[in-house]
């Protein structure tokens, strides 16, 4: 991960905070006071820092390291709904992509809530807050993401694998694929029979299937034999993701998939050399 968009050294008034509590009511002062530091950061640190960073000539954006994160992922589980957004838009105004945000603050955001949750940091209600307002960012920043949804004549299902519950991973895939042109098609919670009848009515080119856990392999394979049954001799082309496949992506071969990708943009390129615009597989 590159350099931090906050590893520089930054004079701020930060909140006046009381002694030292007593163990059983340290945590409501800790969060106090973690979310006054919040509002000073968002409102003036970093969208300064951002804009010295791009002034002072970098070539390219800044990465958001774990630091940066952390800030961000303080925001989703906020009192405030409308702190994520606002953090965001502070963000984009001061220079920062929006690609860029996508795949370096709301994608480790996403992993981070999810290794709280694992790690007992985070309660079930704070995590599903959390992970709820990272998906109305995708829904809020659409337009200006997607530019050209739908344009080609290309098509893309994405669904997480049955049983799965991880959904903003794939989620955010599909928007990369609609801002290729591709006409993406995304589903949540569709089962295999579900998964076969779309396949069987829209004859999509790709159909992308997600899996975070290995104990959800075999069912993702079962998925994988079922919607090439509904295909029924159109060249559907599988393509995987999720944790399971980081550093081993061997394993979409063995569960019968044609590729996988780490990201969204790797999964546009993938899916451009296999299905190229010029060969319409319909």
């Amino acid at each position: 991960m590159g350099e931090s968009v906050l590893a520089t050294t930054v004079c701020v008034d930060l909140p006046n905070t009381s002694p030292r509590a007593p163990a059983k009511n340290r945590e409501p002062e800790r969060k106090r006071r973690l979310f006054a530091i919040v509002g000073v950061l968002e409102r003036d640190v970093i969208p300064r820092l951002v804009r010295a960073h791009l002034e002072a000539g970098g070539v390219s954006a800044p990465e958001f390291a774990r630091e940066d994160v952390e800030v961000f992922v303080a925001t989703t589980i906020a009192t405030d709904d409308r702190a994520t957004a606002a953090h965001v838009e502070r963000l984009i105004a001061a220079g920062a992509p929006i690609e860029k945000l996508y795949l370096s603050l709301f994608a480790p955001a996403a992993r981070m809530l999810g290794d709280r949750w694992n790690d007992d940091t985070l309660d079930v209600a704070q995590v599903t807050i959390g992970m709820a307002r990272l998906q109305l960012l995708l829904h809020e920043f659409r337009p200006q993401f997607v530019n050209r949804a739908g344009e080609g004549a290309r098509s893309v299902l994405i669904v997480p694998n049955p049983g799965e519950h991880h959904a903003f991973g794939p989620m955010m895939v599909a928007e990369f694929f609609a801002r290729a042109g591709w006409s993406t098609t995304w589903e949540a919670n569709s089962a295999i029979p579900q998964i076969a009848r779309r396949i069987r009515d829209d004859h999509p080119d790709i159909l992308g299937l997600s899996c975070a856990s290995e104990r959800f392999l075999s069912g993702l394979e079962r998925s994988i034999k079922a919607a090439r049954r509904a295909a029924r001799g159109h060249a559907l082309v599988v393509l995987v993701g999720g944790r399971v496949f980081n550093g081993r992506p061997q394993l979409a071969a063995e569960i019968g998939a044609d590729g996988t990708a780490i990201d969204g943009p790797n999964a546009v390129a993938l899916a451009d050399r296999l299905v190229p615009e010029t060969i319409r597989q319909k």
